[in-house]
């Protein structure tokens, strides 16, 4: 799994291929789920994403891990609002992934 929170990596060229970028290449290259981002959001959403992102990733598979972090950054009173935790999506498969505890 490959995880590219900085701003806009899901972006690309479109092609009859689909899309062609930086999350594209790392699944040529062999990675089988790459975690992007559609759009810029506050460096301190990007950060309290993450660290409940790769929390709850040890107990279950990436795109779960995802959702479920979602789910709780809407929980935080100052990062309620979409914008702040809707730009990262999934491509590739749903992988579990070990962790160190």
């Amino acid at each position: 799994m490959v995880v590219l929170s900085a701003c806009h990596t899901a972006r690309g060229k479109i092609s009859i291929e689909g899309v062609l970028g930086l999350a594209r290449a790392f699944l040529m290259a062999g990675a089988k789920s790459v975690v992007t981002a559609l759009w810029a959001i506050p460096d301190s959403a990007t950060m309290m994403f993450m660290e409940k992102f790769y929390r709850n990733l040890r107990e279950m598979r990436v795109g779960d891990a995802l959702s479920t972090t979602m789910c709780q950054m809407q929980d935080e009173e100052c990062f309620k609002h979409v914008i702040q935790w809707g730009s990262f999506k999934v491509l590739g498969a749903n992988v579990k992934v070990s962790l160190p505890k």
